[in-house]
């Protein structure tokens, strides 16, 4: 009873304080160099988190050394200011946690989806068992773009899509959903609208998807959404598709998240994919104004391979003097702190 208090002030205090509610910085989620809290670096970044000047932090390989060391690093950062603690394990290629003392041998999205459903749960729980220990709240595994009939896939040629079949992306989806879900893990969605039908590679150029994406790749989307709401972190792919919006590509498009919100009811936290990638290179280069176009088109969370901490000023001076500006943004970044720290507070409770 006393927790259930606890939790019901938490949420309150969050929602009204108008120091956490206005914070842009809360949005932010930035990768980091450094493995140990004795590091000058990993010091200033958890001055950084205690100052609530971001939000989060995405762990890379080199962030990693083995089991323990992440364990005590994760620790130091999260002391006393929750925060979302990322990582992106896929299983297969995408996977950060390869030393032995992890003992985590996830196989690809497509290896996985080909597994009994016994083998599966089995994946599923080790996974979300692994992570919790850890101290990971976040894992950006759930690609659920759909192996293309006819194009050639960046995606999906190196195994990292569950299948071509949206009733099996569902279910295979769900299974390591649940299993998140039940360790009070986000399992991120990725990459709406639909990375599958495109041969580039977003890290490098951005994809036009104009004449390739159809129904076909929102299927997954429609088939995991109406089987369930709980659903609750959805990651915008930088994707370009002009019959949707000819200036912008998904993740910083306000067309594109309407349409998530809209045609598929979303109402989840939405994160943008991450903003120094080469895809968007032809937008801007100044990593202050892509949070901007990000968070004015909807994104709640602003995701950055790697943010300086001059960078992480100039961001949050930007967001905040086009704030002053812009009501529309303001209300937003408003409601994205809301929801940010209710969504920090139920996932800690």
């Amino acid at each position: 009873m006393k927790n259930q208090i606890y939790t019901i002030f938490l949420l309150l205090f969050f929602i009204f304080s108008p120091v956490y509610s206005l914070s842009p910085g809360k949005m932010i989620i930035t990768g980091f160099r450094g493995v140990s809290p004795n590091d000058p670096r990993i010091i200033q970044l958890k001055k950084t988190i205690d100052e609530k000047k971001i939000g989060g932090v995405i762990l890379f390989k080199r962030n990693i050394k083995n089991k323990v060391q992440l364990k005590q690093l994760i620790q130091y950062l999260t002391k006393n200011t929750p925060i979302f603690v990322v990582i992106d394990h896929e299983g297969g290629l995408v996977n950060r946690l390869t030393h032995p003392s992890f003992q985590l041998k996830t196989p690809s999205p497509e290896l996985f989806c080909k597994l009994t459903k016994d083998k599966q749960q089995f994946h599923a729980k080790q996974i979300s068992t692994t992570l919790k220990d850890i101290g990971i709240n976040v894992n950006l595994g759930g690609v659920v773009d759909i192996a293309p009939l006819i194009y050639s896939s960046s995606i999906c040629r190196y195994k990292r899509c569950f299948s071509d079949s949206q009733d099996e992306i569902s279910s295979c989806t769900s299974t390591l959903f649940s299993a998140h879900k039940d360790h009070h893990i986000f399992f991120a969605l990725k990459h709406f609208p639909g990375h599958g039908s495109t041969p580039v590679d977003s890290h490098y150029q951005l994809p036009d998807i104009t004449k390739t994406h159809s129904e076909y790749d929102y299927m997954p989307y429609h088939t995991i959404m109406k089987s369930s709401s709980n659903y609750d972190m959805v990651m915008i792919g930088h994707l370009m598709d002009t019959r949707v919006d000819n200036k912008y590509p998904a993740s910083l498009s306000k067309q594109h998240i309407k349409t998530l919100r809209s045609d598929l009811n979303y109402d989840g936290l939405i994160i943008t994919d991450d903003l120094n990638m080469g895809a968007l290179y032809r937008i801007s280069r100044n990593k202050a104004t892509l949070a901007a176009i990000a968070a004015e088109a909807g994104n709640h969370l602003l995701l950055f391979e790697y943010l300086d901490f001059s960078d992480i000023d100039q961001v949050l001076t930007h967001l905040g003097e086009i704030a002053k500006q812009n009501p529309t943004l303001k209300k937003h970044i408003l409601d994205s702190s809301k929801r940010i720290n209710m969504a920090l507070s139920l996932n800690d409770s």
